[in-house]
């Protein structure tokens, strides 16, 4: 059996807390579970191991917007009921041993659904539900104790701006190219391309054959059993605690780097007052911008010459220019590669 739960609309904290208690309860022994809600207020969810401060935590309480960190990875995301969410929950030991096969056979239910519904979606190579080169589904995965649990949504309407404004970006260049990435490889333009009328319960039940026949289930609509209840309410309690939200020390940096979507990347970093400015799309800089007091008349050519080098090819050139601004430009570029979060 696939247990199917539809929540429809739910509070902002229980778009949340909600599938973490069904992660727990299939890890006691309850049923594949296949559910749905969408949020009625606009939030911010945090991935379990990221600092707090990549949040513009000010603008959040200025407008409203509460943020939840969530027990799954990935980086801060702007959240609002022009979104519907769905989760697939299903034993740790059923899925391939393989991250990436596992987050695969989790996902290709979800593009059928897309497809269903008139978007010509598919997974790319980093895994990605995309149109094209447009990522129209944000998700996570990860495991709660013996579930595994993947995360998406179906992107009805999306704000880039407001979405660009909950990250705690300082330097106004980076948030603007931020934006403008956004606005370039999230989700589908409404301004530029002819996205359908999505209907959301279309999606809800193409949603349900399509992982019904994936995991060879018969579908049936259930609730949650007591103990996900009694697990629900101890999460609520758990995900407003001020401790929990903040989660671990912030490690300091020099380097900003801000995921778009896999393989974009917009970044800005220090070194030593050597500043650059880029972003990294499928490996290569494009849009750089360099500042150093000591560049004077080279800086647009050494912006030139760096423009399409990976982050290895550019670190190399500017070693080879054997000045002490060559070789601080090599160190900030190297610190732009950082851990891939």
């Amino acid at each position: 059996m696939l247990r199917v739960i539809d929540f429809e609309d739910v509070s902002a904290l229980h778009s949340q807390t909600l599938w973490h208690a069904i992660a727990y309860g299939v890890s006691e022994g309850s049923p594949n579970t296949l559910s749905f809600m969408r949020p009625k207020e606009a939030y911010v969810s945090l991935g379990f191991h990221r600092r707090f401060e990549e949040i513009n935590s000010s603008f959040c309480q200025n407008n409203q917007l509460p943020i939840y960190r969530r027990m799954v990875g990935g980086g801060p995301v702007y959240l609002d009921n022009n979104q519907l969410f769905f989760q697939i929950v299903v034993p740790a030991k059923q899925l391939p041993f393989s991250r990436q096969k596992a987050i695969h056979n989790l996902l290709a239910p979800a593009v059928q659904a897309f497809q269903q519904v008139g978007l010509d979606a598919h997974l790319d190579e980093n895994l990605e539900v995309v149109v094209g080169d447009r990522k129209i589904c944000g998700h996570g995965a990860g495991q709660i104790e013996d579930a595994a649990v993947l995360v998406g949504n179906l992107i009805q309407d999306f704000d880039h701006r407001l979405a660009t404004n909950i990250l705690n970006i300082e330097n106004e260049i980076l948030a603007d190219e931020v934006f403008t990435l956004m606005k370039r490889y999230v989700a589908l333009d409404k301004d530029d391309f002819q996205v359908p009328n999505i209907d959301s319960k279309l999606f809800i039940s193409a949603a349900v054959d399509a992982y019904g026949q994936a995991f060879d289930l018969e579908p049936v609509f259930q609730g949650l059993t007591e103990f996900e209840k009694q697990k629900l309410k101890e999460l609520d309690a758990q995900f407003v605690e001020s401790e929990w939200v903040r989660g671990m020390e912030p490690r300091p940096s020099a380097t900003t780097r801000i995921k778009i979507r896999a393989d974009v990347w917009a970044c800005a970093t220090d070194y030593e007052g050597t500043k650059v400015i880029a972003n990294l799309i499928k490996g290569s800089i494009s849009n750089l911008q360099v500042f150093d007091k000591e560049l004077n008349g080279s800086r647009d050519s050494i912006q030139s010459k760096l423009e399409g080098l990976s982050l290895s090819q550019a670190r190399d050139y500017c070693l080879g220019l054997n000045q002490d601004v060559g070789t601080r430009l090599a160190e900030a570029l190297g610190q732009m590669g950082g851990p891939k979060v």
